[in-house]
């Protein structure tokens, strides 16, 4: 049985509500510690489709330059500043670590 075009444009676009989910595509930011200061909030979401990489996550929310010595975990692994993010991915910025 196919499916009337009146009929697809009536079903609900991947970006509301359904059965209590929401099913937009984001990537959930975090900051810790001098960057969390910094940039005003622990944590945030942004739109999946806006950004390409790491880089792009830190341009969509901060207009403050990114400094080259930025750690960066994707998902709770390390990651570089030019990889790729997906939609669901949890980026977190930490400040450099430094010994005394």
């Amino acid at each position: 049985m196919a499916l009337s075009l009146t009929a697809y444009y009536s079903l609900p676009s991947l970006n509301t509500v359904c059965r209590g989910y929401h099913l937009s595509m984001t990537i959930n930011v975090r900051f810790f510690a001098s960057l969390r200061e910094r940039i005003g909030v622990a944590r945030t979401e942004i739109p999946a489709d806006s950004v390409n990489d790491v880089r792009d996550v830190w341009q969509a929310i901060s207009r403050q330059p990114l400094d080259e010595e930025v750690l960066v975990a994707i998902n709770r692994n390390y990651a570089s500043l030019d990889h790729t993010v997906t939609d669901g991915d949890e980026v977190a910025f930490f400040p450099p670590v430094t010994g005394g």
